[in-house]
């Protein structure tokens, strides 16, 4: 597992994150898992934070023939941090 992280330490608080995970497989050979996540988040107002993450997978032998190797989306949320 790799990953990196930035904060930025003034105002707004900034944060970005990357975590990258790759998993051989231990039962099928040559069958390899790839996770990667990116996160950012950014202080809107005090303590309180609008976010961003994208992520995908990518699986080099799907459990089925019709199923996609890869996979991806973004997410956002607002929170407040206590």
């Amino acid at each position: 597992a790799m990953q990196s992280k930035w904060m930025g330490m003034t105002y707004p608080k900034k944060s970005l994150k990357s975590d990258l995970m790759v998993y051989p497989s231990v039962t099928g050979a040559g069958r390899v898992r790839v996770e990667f996540n990116t996160n950012f988040d950014l202080e809107l107002v005090r303590d309180f934070f609008w976010g961003m993450e994208f992520y995908t997978s990518y699986d080099s032998e799907p459990l089925t023939e019709d199923a996609e190797s890869i996979d991806y989306g973004v997410n956002t949320s607002v929170g407040y941090k206590f």
